[in-house]
């Protein structure tokens, strides 16, 4: 069986409110999720207040003194994330289509904040789709931690544990998908593949190119030896096992996976293929999803 284990929560809004009430948590969970699921509406705070049940006054300071930007920012730093991922993933959509997706009432609008948060045009973005441009811009939209340089993002993944499992081999049936498709997309995709009883799905990424939005890579599920149309090889593994919200949380993950190989003498294996378990791919859509994330070594 894949493995399973403890999941290390990477989810900044998460451990920014640990210290309230598991009653004030739900509720700023709700308001998260509201915020996020409703980006192209606009901003509507006492509406978010009045669904869950407080003050939109003592929400909103509790709000700005826990997550150290008022909810405005932070919906407007969503909106900017949730465009520049698909300014990079996408680039089929137009710019124009982007913005209204994310609710920007034109692409002239989205420029403005576009030059004003990050300095860049939507047309500069596109025009230097490299892996570097990327993660400098998706680091200028990590949660900011309070008094500190370092984002909340970076200082959850130093807390992240990673160990070295064995494992036997795996049996696996694949199907290779498009690294430009949608992850609802992909998400149809695997819902038809998978029988109704599996309840774990595989994807597996050849190492080195998990950020280049044009790769393609292989999802499925573990099967018998007799259904499988390929294997993972038995060996060691680095593990770790993660709940994430965001593709930018998933690549520091990854990456802190990839600076321990180093740390601790590890080579990758040759043909090194990074191993993503999804333990909850039915609610892939939600804003949280479990992954062990295997690094084969040797």
């Amino acid at each position: 069986m894949l493995p399973t284990d403890k999941y290390i929560n990477l989810v900044p809004e998460d451990m920014l409110v640990q210290s309230l009430s598991p009653l004030w948590q739900q509720r700023f969970s709700k308001a998260i999720t509201l915020l996020q699921e409703n980006l192209e509406q606009p901003f509507d705070w006492n509406s978010i207040c009045r669904k869950c049940a407080v003050s939109a006054s003592h929400f909103h300071t509790l709000f700005r003194s826990l997550y150290g930007e008022t909810p405005a920012q932070y919906h407007r730093r969503m909106r900017i994330k949730q465009v520049l991922y698909s300014l990079y993933m996408h680039p089929d959509l137009s710019i124009t289509e982007i913005a209204l997706a994310a609710g920007f009432a034109s692409s002239q609008s989205l420029a403005k904040v576009l030059k004003r948060t990050l300095g860049v045009s939507a047309q500069e973005i596109r025009r230097q789709p490299s892996s570097e441009s990327f993660d400098s811009l998706r680091h200028l939209l990590e949660h900011p931690q309070l008094g500190e340089q370092r984002s909340v993002e970076r200082e959850l993944v130093d807390t992240m544990a990673v160990n070295l499992v064995q494992w036997p081999e795996h049996h696996l049936f694949m199907r290779t998908v498009d690294g430009r498709d949608s992850a609802r997309k992909i998400s149809r995709f695997w819902n038809k593949l998978a029988p109704n009883t599996v309840q774990t799905a595989v994807a597996l990424t050849p190492w080195g190119v998990i950020e280049q939005p044009d790769i393609n890579y292989r999802v499925g599920y573990e099967c018998s030896a007799m259904q499988a149309n390929t294997y993972l090889p038995a060996g060691n593994y680095l593990r770790c096992c993660i709940r994430v919200k965001d593709i930018s949380t998933y690549i520091a993950a990854s990456e802190a996976l990839y600076l321990q190989a180093l740390r601790s003498g590890y080579e990758l294996r040759s043909d090194c293929e990074l191993v993503e378990v999804i333990h909850n791919p039915r609610d892939i859509l939600s804003l949280r999803v479990d992954f062990s994330l295997l690094l084969p070594v040797i």
